[in-house]
């Protein structure tokens, strides 16, 4: 949580924001009643969570403007929000010192989300890609492993214009990058493993879907204690695919360990 702080990761996105939920649990099953009700008291609530209010009230004005269809205004306040984070990269006014260049990302895939609902298809491509790159420019800067990725805007987009193909190269460096970050047996590659099998959807390229959710399985069992039902349905089309591949005992078992997961 104190990580997540300092790299001032917005608290309703990414994997900082069950944090605190998941720590007042912690306390709970200890029979920490207190401490529980503390963390749970103390959760950040949405982007205005210890961050320059200049920086919370140019957020606000562009979700409402992108909530109410005013996309070019939404645009304007989103690019408003990098260029202030420009010109204020660093923020000592919260609980402790953040580092505000890690949202940086999170607007770029703002930007290009907006730019997208305007169809201004070439333009939002060019943000999704920015938002890749300045992850990995932070990660390279701070000399720490880039361990997560958020492509779902781009995988989108290419998935509309009939480009997932493309997205090959972009998966595959990912996967070189946690695996020497991070190693290959960690839950971050487990998930890049399964968002690239989903690449995968005609017949002539199951086999390679097969081979990333297989890798991908191996290191969920490997990490079972740490998983939880969200973690585990997302091997549900690794089961739909058995299915289709005619390994139905495959499936059959794959789906009793989901199963398995979700009452636990």
């Amino acid at each position: 949580m104190k990580i997540c702080a300092y790299v001032a990761v917005p608290p309703d996105s990414g994997p900082c924001g069950p944090l605190q939920q998941t720590l007042s649990n912690v306390y709970r099953h200890e029979g920490r009643t207190v401490e529980a009700k503390d963390a749970t008291d103390s959760a950040p609530s949405g982007i205005d969570a210890d961050l320059p209010p200049d920086l919370v009230a140019l957020h606000k004005s562009a979700q409402k403007s992108e909530k109410d269809g005013l996309y070019p205004d939404a645009e304007f306040s989103y690019r408003q929000a990098v260029t202030y984070i420009g010109a204020h990269p660093k923020w000592d006014g919260g609980k402790m010192p953040a580092d505000l260049r890690g949202m940086v990302s999170d607007e770029y895939n703002n930007i290009g989300r907006v730019l997208e609902k305007e169809g201004r298809n070439d333009l939002a491509e060019e943000f999704y890609k920015k938002a890749i790159s300045s992850r990995e420019a932070m990660a390279a800067e701070r000399q720490i492993p880039l361990r997560s990725f958020n492509f779902s805007g781009l995988m989108s987009l290419y998935q509309k214009e009939g480009r997932l193909s493309e997205m090959e190269p972009i998966f595959q460096h990912a996967l070189d990058l946690q695996e020497k970050g991070i190693g290959e047996s960690g839950i971050n590659v487990a998930r890049t493993l399964v968002s690239f099998g989903n690449l995968y959807k005609d017949e002539a390229k199951y086999a390679e879907a097969e081979a990333l959710y297989g890798r991908a399985m191996k290191i969920y069992e490997a990490n079972l204690g740490l998983l939880d039902r969200q973690e585990a349905s997302v091997l549900r089309p690794y089961v739909d695919l058995l299915h289709k591949l005619h390994q139905d005992a495959k499936a059959a078992e794959i789906q009793a360990w989901i199963n398995m997961i979700e009452k636990r």
